[in-house]
Formats: structure tokens, C-alpha cells, sequence
């Protein structure tokens, strides 16, 4: 069947359906490409994943990755969650960053539900080596307290005499089948280092190196809070939500910033990158390999209600490698909407995204002199609006041998009055 063109007003038309009706269909038509991808996601099923004990409820999850195991309907659902141990959460609970083990199975169609979970999830923290033995801690006190808060690795600060890390985990990707993880490191929470980085860990969330970004492009210590118009950078909040692993290119990653660094204007940086060790290692780096510049989508307020000084305002929260596309990737782009009434509102939006075939591409500082990305048509999903959708991955397997897509939201680490809730889409012609 040949490809059909459908311009973009009628496929706005077709993503927007309103939620009840529990399926969108949308055409990706890629620019300059005779090659479309046309995608069909269904909504299967919407989970809570609050569990009744306090201690064990989810808060603020950042991203997630799907585990499966021998049988492809069948495996664990690995949540981050972005407790900074800087910050209290709704508990009052200086919580250290830690993830979640969710088994989940789909295809049993009990009471009509294709998926179920195990509702008695576990959790493991990160755990941080000591880099220097710190005066005043013995040996069971600093491995007791995961303590890896030394130089620039990890911020720290101290409660009651213990040291507290404070590390902002925002993406994680998993590697040797889950054997070992990579976690993006947006930036330190109190921002007394403001440079992103990538931690290593192994199967048992032990912390074996931070890959740092290079300074010269992504900032060292903060800058944005002085008068130097030579300002480089992340902004605040706004380093990498994410990382996803190349298929079928060992050893290379892709992120993209959550919002443009201060020397790109209006641009994200999007850039492909390697992980290189050293015999120390507080010099293990990321290696950039190529640079492109991402232009998310505007989103523009609906209603009269009159909107608060610097709103919208749109990043990209996550993105997610296609497996059977070289070089393509899912985002999300979510968009923050205040008001003046105080009233909050949000859209999220699902991106397709094609790099370009290119070897020219390489590390540098200067964005304006990089190929855009193309970006393809994005998917509306009103029934994700208004949610923090902060993660997404590919799930189970279907009996048909369709793909799950599963998404993701942040509820604030438990200050928003959401639950932590699961959004599962069946994923057709992909």
C-alpha cells in the first residue's frame, strides 16, 4: 500500500479524541521521508500503584524501565523515584533516591483487566561508596549512611550528624539484562554543581561511577544566579530527564535537555554520547558524539483565564529508543500551564523523533551550527493531560505480538493530589 500524506490539521483532529473513547490513531508522516510510520495506540488499562502502607507509596517517580523475563507478557517494571534526600517529602521523610520493582503480566484477562501487578513491590535505595574516609565516621558509619557525598559526585549535607546525599535522578536505562543500570543525574539538588552526569550502577543499586558532562558546554558550578552574559549551562531544573540506550550500537546513548541550556536560546540540545573510564574516578566522562538542536512543540492556553509570567512552559521529560528504527526515538514533551487564578494545568504530548544518518556531527559548543532534528507529528493523549507524565517505556508483550507502551506520572513526591497511576497502550504498526 503506498504512503498517504495527511496534512497536519486533520491528524490534530484525529490525536484529540476525547478520552472515553480509549484509543487515539495517528498518523507519523517523517518530513522529506517517503518511509511513514503510521502508529495505533490503544489504551488498554489505567493501574494505581499506590500501595496502603505510607512508607511504601510512590512518590515521585522520574522514569521507568520495563525487565522482561523469559516470556515476553510477563516481567518487572522498574520505577525511579526522584526523592532527593535535599528535600522533605509529603511525610516530612528526608528519603534518599531509590527505585521500585513492580513484577507485572499481561494477556490473563482477569475481570476483564489485560494487566495485573504485584501489589507487594519492592524498593532499594542507591546506594553511594565512600570516595574518602570522612572525619568523625568509622567505616560501618559511612557504608550505613551510603555515602558518597564527597567533592563534586554528590551534594551533601548533614542531619543530625548524618550525612544525607543529595542527587536529583530524573531518566534510567538498563543494561546486560538488567544487570547493570544507568541513571541521568539532572543536576545536584542545591545546585552548588550544576554540571548533569550519568551514574553506573550495579544490580543491587551500588553506585560504581558518575561519567560527568564536559563543563565547557553544560556548566560546572551555577551561573545563572550572577550578571556574566557569557553564561553557560543547564538552567535550573532543566538538565536531561532522560537516557536511552542506541539499538544495535553498543556502548552509545542519547539524551536530550529537559529545557535549552543558557547558551541556545530557545533550543534543546539533543546529543548522542559514550561513557569513558579512567584510573580515577572522579575523571570517568561523557564523550559528546553528536549534537542537534530540538525544538519543542508550543502549546497555547485554552480559555480566558489569564496565565502567570513565564507559562506555558514546555520540556522534554523522557525519551525512548525505537527498537526496530536506527536511530529513532519516542519523547515526551510536557507542558506546565499556570494561572493567575492558581488554577494548574498540563498537556503532554508524544513526539517521534528521526536523526539524521550523519558523520559530521561532532562534539562542540555551538548549537546554531547543528543539524535540527526532524521532529514528525506529535500524538495528542487527552486521557495523560493533566498528569505529570514523567516516564515511559516498552512493556509486556501482547498475545497478538503487539507491543505495550507504558507511561508514567510524577505526583510531586506525594505534594499533588494524584496517585501514582500506570498508563498501558497497545502499541499497532510499529
Amino acid at each position: 500500500m503506498n504512503n498517504m500524506r495527511i496534512s497536519p490539521a486533520v491528524i490534530s483532529k484525529l490525536c484529540c479524541l476525547p478520552a472515553f473513547y480509549f484509543f487515539m490513531f495517528c498518523s507519523l508522516a517523517a518530513y522529506g521521508d517517503d518511509s511513514a510510520l503510521n502508529i495505533e495506540l490503544k489504551l488498554l488499562q489505567v493501574l494505581n500503584l499506590d500501595a496502603e502502607n505510607d512508607q511504601q507509596k510512590m512518590l515521585g517517580i522520574s522514569s521507568i524501565r520495563f525487565l522482561p523475563s523469559a516470556d515476553p507478557s510477563k516481567g518487572n517494571l522498574i520505577l525511579l523515584s526522584d526523592d532527593t534526600g535535599a528535600v522533605e517529602n509529603a511525610y516530612g521523610i528526608f528519603e534518599t533516591p531509590h527505585t521500585f520493582d513492580v513484577a507485572i503480566e499481561c494477556n490473563n484477562h482477569v475481570d476483564g483487566e489485560v494487566c495485573q501487578y504485584e501489589e507487594n513491590y519492592t524498593r532499594d535505595d542507591l546506594h553511594y561508596p565512600p570516595l574518602f574516609t570522612e572525619a568523625g565516621l568509622n567505616q560501618d558509619q559511612i557504608d550505613s549512611n551510603n555515602l558518597w557525598c564527597s567533592m563534586f559526585y554528590v551534594g551533601s549535607f548533614f542531619i543530625d550528624s548524618s550525612p544525607v546525599c543529595e542527587s536529583d535522578i530524573e531518566g534510567i536505562e538498563l543494561l546486560s539484562g538488567g544487570q547493570e543500570r544507568l541513571v541521568m543525574e539532572e543536576q545536584v539538588v542545591g545546585f552548588t554543581f550544576s554540571t548533569p552526569a550519568v551514574l553506573h550502577l550495579d544490580a543491587q543499586n551500588f553506585v560504581t561511577h558518575k561519567y560527568t558532562f564536559p563543563f565547557s558546554i553544560f556548566g560546572f558550578k551555577r551561573n545563572w544566579s550572577n550578571q556574566n552574559t557569557q553564561k553557560t549551562g543547564v538552567r535550573p531544573n532543566g538538565g536531561f530527564e532522560g537516557i536511552a540506550l542506541l539499538p544495535g550500537e553498543e556502548g552509545l546513548y542519547a539524551a536530550v535537555t529537559e529545557f535549552p541550556l543558557m547558551q541556545d536560546a530557545h533550543l534543546n540540545r539533543f546529543v548522542l554520547f559514550s561513557l569513558e573510564e579512567s584510573g580515577n574516578r572522579m575523571e570517568d566522562k561523557v564523550m559528546i558524539r553528536e549534537h542537534y538542536s530540538y525544538n519543542v512543540d508550543k502549546v497555547l492556553p485554552e480559555g480566558a483565564a489569564v496565565v502567570k509570567p513565564g507559562y506555558p512552559k514546555t520540556g522534554v521529560s523522557d525519551i525512548l529508543a525505537v527498537h526496530n528504527k536506527r536511530r529513532s526515538f519516542i519523547t515526551i514533551e510536557r507542558t506546565a500551564i499556570r494561572y493567575i487564578n492558581r488554577s494548574i494545568s498540563s498537556v503532554n504530548k508524544l513526539f517521534l523523533i528521526n536523526l539524521p544518518d550523519s558523520s559530521d556531527q561532532f562534539s562542540s559548543s555551538e548549537l546554531p551550527t547543528m543539524s535540527v532534528i526532524k521532529k514528525e507529528i506529535p500524538i495528542d493523549s487527552d486521557v495523560m493531560n493533566n498528569y505529570n507524565i514523567e516516564g515511559l517505556t516498552w512493556g509486556p508483550e501482547l498475545a497478538g505480538g503487539n507491543k505495550t507502551l507504558i507511561m508514567v506520572n510524577d505526583n510531586d513526591a506525594g505534594r499533588a493530589s494524584q496517585l501514582t497511576k500506570i498508563f498501558i497502550f497497545e502499541v499497532v504498526n510499529l
